[in-house]
């Protein structure tokens, strides 16, 4: 087959007359396979890559070779798209940096036109420096839905990916911040679970004394805890993946205590579908009603290996019981993925203070809730607070009462914020109907009668919900 570019081209006739010409010849082939590079990302980052087939609808099965450069990029995933459901596939990943790829239709074909076949993902991992890395595609065999081998008209179409390199040292997941998922990266260089590159030192050193050691894990996690600034003032370029169903649970989820006792709280991982490898968290209490006494006072869960690195800050004096602020910071990874990814990752415990009787509920609130599978692609948990009782709820009391502009009946429902309150209706002072249950907020409520036309005469109360 002839090479496309510029030809010079001679035409006779009978006559014997002859003229000379420049042509361009340009090959439209029949098939290809198109791997489409994606934007410029961070080193650290996940990226993802389609693989589309081009052709005239003749493609019956196909074997080809994926070859990248494994110092650079890592495969995380390879997802065939749903064209591919019931169709043969296979994928030999025996040799590093070569995908061996196979497909066979049941005596059918592609459809013609531009196709999806699978989407790639992957990591990239630390550079040396802002660069160029190829991910290029060889076709070996192509087959017609009839089992004739396709030998002509079979191109390809590689992907180039630019990786550049971090903005803050030790910033391994590219998110602009350091987090537990860094600590976990560092830890497993040093475990030499991941092979150290000459390029990793500088890029992970915090501790400036040119190699990678505990104490750089240290510095991650002090900066993940909030003892010390994140890189760059901490500001977040991209927020953790956020998985709606994962939880961080803090229970039980209501409790009650007096002056002097001490309560307790789990901290528990729930609904986790991917592996753990390191975790964050803050803990917002108000001191008032609650008060950490000393170091005991918290510790990991059962869920956490005993090798792993954990860094506890009582806001803003770390280990200054005294000056605490009413926010405790925790972050803890290890090198290896635990266990277990749901169970007790903390305990904490508070006594109680004389002013917790001064408010019916006080809010215990879990925020900041991240955990890493392997130090990169972190997620962040949906937290699931408490409440503190510190005395019995006053009954209700309703007031301002009056009539909307539409003639109905209102009135403000006054009580505890937090409290359960039900708004019952009677004819006749005997027998009384519950129309609404709510739970107060930090404002009274306004109930609104929309039957009001429906009776001449209406009685109003509002009873506690709970005993």
């Amino acid at each position: 087959m002839a090479a496309a570019g510029h030809y010079s081209v001679l035409v006779t006739n009978g006559a014997g007359s002859v003229e000379s010409a420049e042509a361009l010849l340009t090959i439209l082939p029949s098939r290809t396979l198109v791997l489409t590079s994606p934007p410029a990302e961070q080193e650290g980052s996940v990226v993802s890559l389609p693989l589309n087939l081009i052709s005239d609808g003749d493609v019956g099965g196909m074997t080809f070779n994926l070859d990248f450069n494994t110092a650079y990029l890592r495969l995380l995933e390879w997802e065939w798209s749903p064209l591919m459901t019931g169709v043969f596939s296979d994928l030999n990943t025996n040799s590093a940096g070569r995908i061996r790829v196979t497909f066979a239709l049941p005596a059918t074909a592609i459809p013609a036109g531009d196709q999806p076949l699978a989407t790639l993902r992957f990591l990239l991992r630390s550079v040396p420096g802002d660069l160029d890395t190829s991910i290029t595609l060889q076709v070996t065999d192509v087959a017609d839905p009839f089992g004739a081998p396709i030998a002509l008209g079979n191109q390809t179409s590689d992907a180039t990916l630019h990786v550049t390199k971090r903005h803050f040292i030790g910033d391994n997941n590219a998110n602009q911040r350091l987090d537990v998922g860094d600590a976990t990266t560092i830890l497993r260089l040093l475990a030499l679970l991941d092979t150290p590159r000459a390029w990793d030192v500088p890029g992970n050193d915090i501790n400036a004394n040119n190699v990678i050691d505990t104490g750089d894990a240290i510095r991650v996690l002090r900066a993940a805890a909030g003892l010390d600034p994140q890189p760059g003032g901490g500001a977040l370029a991209r927020e953790a993946i956020t998985l709606s169903k994962e939880k961080l649970v803090l229970s039980p989820a209501t409790v009650r205590g007096v002056a002097g006792e001490t309560i307790n709280f789990e901290i528990r991982l729930q609904d986790l579908a991917t592996t753990v490898s390191g975790a964050a968290l803050t803990l917002d209490y108000p001191t008032n009603a609650l008060r950490l006494v000393n170091s005991q006072s918290f510790h990991v869960g059962t869920t956490v290996p005993g090798n792993a690195l954990a860094v506890w800050n009582v806001v803003p004096g770390q280990n200054n019981f005294t000056t605490q602020s009413g926010r405790l910071a925790f972050a803890v990874s290890s090198a290896n993925a635990w266990s277990a990814s749901n169970g007790v990752l903390a305990m904490v415990s508070f006594q109680v203070q004389p002013g917790a009787s001064s408010q019916y509920a006080w809010p215990v609130v879990l925020r900041a809730c991240e955990v890493t599978p392997d130090g990169y692609a972190n997620h962040s948990l949906e937290p699931y607070g408490s409440t503190f009782i510190g005395r019995s709820a006053v009954g209700a009391s309703l007031g301002n009462s009056g009539q909307t502009s539409g003639g109905l009946f209102h009135f403000r429902l006054y009580g505890d914020a937090g409290a359960a309150y039900t708004v019952q209706v009677s004819s006749n002072l005997t027998q009384w109907t519950s129309v609404t249950n709510l739970t107060l907020g930090v404002d009274d409520f306004r109930f609104i009668d929309q039957d009001t036309a429906a009776y001449p005469r209406r009685f109003y109360r509002a009873v506690l919900s709970e005993p």
